[in-house]
């Protein structure tokens, strides 16, 4: 089963709220990953929320197709799903994983910080298991230098 999940960054500045929908891959290591390769490329969730999320699905939909080439899988077709865009109402009933990027002005600055929800079968509702700084985020789950959706796309470019 795929472990689905929500990506919604809250503009610090005009309270603004962008989400995407992630069919699979959702767990922290893959999400956690895939943001760490973007950020360390200079791209700013909370500078430009639109063109980050939608950067974020076309590299994540060029890595897949780069695969499905690779791989001889063109006729899977693959690589045109995955992602979505979601309206604020949007609820998926299968969600496993909620991340909510958002900042905390700070003196001078605004903190990028991270909130990682994960849905508890058990007890039915989201339980929080981070709520912090992004580069704490990062030192915890990002384990793959490479994404796990981006897989070095940045470096194919």
């Amino acid at each position: 089963m795929s472990t689905r999940c929500t990506i919604k960054i809250k503009d610090p500045y005009t309270g603004a709220e962008y989400k995407i929908y992630r069919h699979c891959d959702g767990y922290p290591q893959g999400v956690l990953s895939d943001l760490k390769v973007l950020f360390d490329n200079g791209h700013r969730p909370l500078n430009d929320p639109e063109y980050f999320l939608a950067n974020f699905i076309f590299l994540a939909k060029l890595s897949a197709l780069k695969y499905a080439k690779k791989h001889n899988l063109m006729g899977m077709k693959s690589w045109l799903s995955g992602y979505g865009v979601c309206a604020k109402e949007c609820k998926h009933g299968d969600l496993e994983y909620k991340y909510t990027i958002y900042g905390r002005k700070k003196k001078y600055t605004i903190e990028t910080r991270i909130k990682i929800e994960k849905w508890d079968w058990e007890k039915n509702k989201w339980k929080t298991i981070f709520d912090g700084d992004i580069i704490d985020a990062f030192q915890i789950w990002a384990d793959d230098p490479k994404g796990c959706h981006l897989r070095e796309v940045l470096t194919y470019l």
